[in-house]
């Protein structure tokens, strides 16, 4: 059975211009049928969104405005704008400083149907993440021929529920969860702010072993317009938007090769239906080497510096993890025991700057010290004297 067309909720606040801007991306996609359009304005001093809103022409269905009379904060605004699956069967959230591919729509649908009753999914991202926000890093999903990967992080640019999904959800959350008190959630994602909604349903995936659903090629982008959580304009979160029309080729979750924790790593029952060389060990990954060690299983694929380890790998394909599969020669990456690992300190300077070589794709740091001082010599007019 197919959920209905999901309502597409967008959430503002007091960013004028950035809810005219998405709300013109919106106009210019593609829907199939009528698409009710739901503008949710959090109480603000800024009396532009709300006429914006109000004459902002949708051409694709029914148009509502909810505004609200006081100050929610984004936290409970997001909340409120999921509670609409009581009165819709999906729905499409945005806030204001996203921006939408043509065919957002359609991924959208496409997508919340065919995962509607996996049970270890609990949402859909329109955005395709390139970014390790624990590492500071970039990542990139393993290749396994399908249109979608799935991480046990949730998504704050451009996310669809259905209302079991959201349900199951918002009766975790009102159970008034301790967060500090769940086991695996990312140090930097305890430490958000209490405005932040994304917190406690990250906290949700990881206790309840659930999943988002995303994209390879991104159906929404974000601006990182100054606002509750960007206080300067940004484009490190720009990504390339979808633009063709195709149909997508989604992977059942038993059988998907791309299957990420809260730390973007990749999971082991991933790399052991690629490989039988690690099947037997009980084991977990740190490529990014983020973990705490008591987070850690006996055996762990690290790039924590360890005192004596079983097998190691290079770093030079990627994503980091093919170095496993394809037991790339080197001493970069190892399966050590965790207690052979030396500290869980801030790893040493080679060892991070490796980490930015290979992300980043530029020359090494010996390389970049001897052009600066080639370059300084020949300022100098030493260099060929």
């Amino acid at each position: 059975m197919s959920v209905s067309s999901p309502a597409i909720v967008v959430a503002a606040y007091n960013r004028a211009a950035s809810l005219s801007r998405l709300l013109a991306s919106l106009s210019n996609a593609f829907y199939t049928k009528n698409t009710k359009l739901i503008i949710s304005i959090d109480k603000s001093n800024n009396d532009d969104v709300l006429e914006i809103a109000s004459e902002f022409l949708w051409q694709h269905g029914e148009k509502e405005i909810i505004a609200h009379k006081k100050n929610l904060g984004l936290r409970k605004h997001i909340l409120k704008c999921g509670d609409l699956t009581n009165l819709y069967e999906s729905v499409v959230i945005l806030e204001d400083d996203l921006y939408v591919s043509p065919y957002f729509y359609q991924y959208a649908s496409h997508a919340i149907n065919y995962y509607q009753d996996e049970k270890s999914v609990a949402g859909v991202s329109l955005y395709s993440n390139s970014f390790n926000h624990t590492a500071q890093l970039p990542f990139t999903p393993l290749l396994d021929g399908h249109d979608i990967y799935f991480m046990q992080l949730a998504a704050s640019w451009g996310q669809a529920w259905t209302r079991s999904q959201w349900g199951l959800f918002k009766a975790w959350y009102d159970q008034e969860p301790i967060l500090i008190d769940i086991k695996d959630i990312p140090k930097n994602i305890l430490e958000w702010p209490e405005t932040s909604w994304l917190k406690y349903f990250n906290a949700y995936l990881i206790l309840k072993n659930k999943f988002f659903v995303f994209p390879r090629q991104s159906f929404t982008t974000n601006f990182s317009d100054t606002g509750t959580h960007h206080k300067n304009i940004s484009s490190l979160f720009q990504v390339p938007l979808s633009y063709g029309n195709h149909s997508s080729s989604f992977s059942d979750f038993s059988s998907s090769s791309a299957k990420y924790d809260s730390y973007c790593e990749i999971l082991p029952d991933c790399i052991n239906t690629l490989t039988d060389n690690l099947s037997k060990i009980n084991y977990c990954l740190d490529i990014y080497g983020e973990k705490p060690i008591n987070s850690l299983l006996e055996y762990v694929i690290t790039s924590k510096p360890c005192k004596s380890y079983i097998k190691s790998y290079g770093l030079q394909l990627k994503p980091p993890e093919l170095n496993v599969l394809e037991n790339i020669k080197g001493t970069n990456i190892v399966l050590a025991k965790k207690s052979d690992i030396i500290s869980n300190k801030e790893q040493d300077f080679a060892s991070i700057a490796l980490k930015f070589e290979y992300f980043y794709v530029m020359p090494s740091i010996k390389t970049l010290v001897s052009l600066l001082f080639t370059k300084i010599l020949t300022k100098l007019g030493l260099l060929n004297k």
